[in-house]
């Protein structure tokens, strides 16, 4: 059985290879974070989003989160020893906001999340871009390939005209004519 030509592989291939660039430009940016604001990344988007009060009655919502210290005290970027040294931890009952604010100013010098996660979100929109015209153009030349066939044998191409006088006259045949 002979694969559908209609179906648009090229730009199947582009939009898979999309979906496989996602996880890789995310995992290639965050080796560039220090420890501490990797270890926090997840915590820091959820807090940032989960609501701190009730919807009815307006009370303030406590969440747990686990906090790093070093000798007892929070750690930061620049308190945070190159060996594990010192290094524990200890769970705080706190607002969701209230620790995002604390992760933004300690930990990720004032960035929010979306400015944390714009720059993979642009290197992949990039990335999808590039695989996606890639794939849209290789479906287009296969498609026009496909409409104007393929030649098995003769010149490349020829005019009516041309074409006209390499038909011996003598044999029965045909003629082209145009308009």
């Amino acid at each position: 059985m002979q694969f559908p030509t209609r179906i648009p592989i090229g730009f199947l291939i582009g939009a898979c290879m999309t979906l496989a660039a996602a996880p890789l430009s995310y995992k290639t940016w965050r080796t560039f974070q220090s420890p501490l604001e990797s270890f926090y990344l997840g915590t820091y988007l959820k807090s940032s989003v989960t609501p701190s009060r009730t919807l009815l009655s307006g009370r303030p919502l406590l969440h747990r989160f686990y906090i790093v210290t070093v000798n007892g005290y929070d750690a930061t970027p620049g308190t945070l020893p190159s060996t594990m040294a010192g290094l524990s931890g200890r769970f705080v009952d706190v607002q969701p906001t209230v620790f995002a604010q604390w992760l933004r100013a300690a930990i990720y010098h004032g960035e929010t999340p979306g400015d944390l996660i714009a720059v993979p979100l642009i290197v992949w929109a990039s990335l999808a871009t590039v695989f996606l015209v890639v794939g849209a153009t290789f479906d287009f030349r296969r498609r026009r390939k496909a409409r104007e066939g393929e030649q098995l044998r003769g010149p490349e191409s020829m005019t009516v005209r041309q074409f006209n006088r390499t038909i011996p006259r003598k044999e029965k045949g045909f003629a082209l004519r145009t308009r």
